[in-house]
């Protein structure tokens, strides 16, 4: 299985400014990347994290479409809830433009101790296809989200693993993951500030993993097809704002 790149706030590079703009998603699902989106609330309107403007419904800069035709033609859709109360707008927003099939839905912020299954229940609110969107639990080297949490989650169709300090995803826990019979999703270092390492896109290719969420998709598509063995990466170069995603 060939991993599909999900490009962490569109394809970007090497304008830092454009994370997040409706160009940059669009350039990434016309290049059929995944999109990764982070996801919160303003008011009573869906938003995504770290961006100036209310780019998911639309805003005067982009237009009344917002990010909605990148979201349309992009293959897989990576939504990463920041905020309780995303749920039930974000479930609601899927069904309105069909892209529950394409859409992979995870926070396990949001399924702290005492606290009820908030995404699963508000999606189940509403009319969506059968299976779908597919259910992720985060998994990562925080001590609340350890990997047998997200394994023993019934619900989740797969797993988010995420490495915040250090690239504890070996091709191991891929597997792991996988004889679970769940899906593995990877988070590529430079996400948080950590080099880029092509040896743990090999790792993780070789594990099998259904994605990975890079700043540099383009870079990870060109390695994938075999045209990027040669590519010098400047791996000290990393997303200027990195946050948790």
């Amino acid at each position: 299985m060939v991993p599909i790149p999900l490009a962490h706030r569109g394809w970007w590079w090497p304008e830092p400014r454009r994370q997040n703009e409706p160009p940059a998603f669009l350039a990434a699902a016309r290049a059929g990347y995944g999109l990764e989106l982070d996801i919160c609330m303003g008011g009573d309107r869906l938003w995504i994290a770290h961006a100036p403007g209310d780019v998911l419904t639309g805003r005067a800069s982009c237009g009344p479409a917002g990010i909605l035709p990148a979201l349309c033609a992009a293959p897989l859709l990576a939504w990463n809830v920041k905020a309780p109360g995303c749920g039930p707008p974000l479930a609601a927003f899927l069904a309105k433009h069909g892209l529950e099939r394409r859409s992979l839905v995870f926070d396990m912020e949001l399924l702290g101790p005492g606290e009820s299954h908030a995404i699963l229940a508000a999606l189940d609110g509403h009319e969506l296809a059968p299976g779908s969107p597919q259910l992720l639990v985060r998994a990562s080297d925080r001590p609340l989200e350890p990997l047998a949490g997200a394994l023993g989650c019934p619900w989740a169709s797969g797993v988010w693993l995420d490495a915040f300090e250090k690239d504890w995803g070996t091709r191991e826990v891929i597997e792991t993951v996988h004889r679970a019979q769940k899906a593995a999703y990877v988070v590529s270092p430079e996400l948080h500030g950590r080099p880029l390492d092509l040896g743990l896109w090999k790792e993780w290719v070789g594990a099998g993993a259904q994605g990975i969420c890079t700043d540099f998709p383009h870079l990870l598509a060109a390695w994938l097809d075999g045209r990027g063995h040669g590519v010098v990466v400047q791996t000290t170069i990393s997303a200027p704002s990195s946050s948790p995603s």
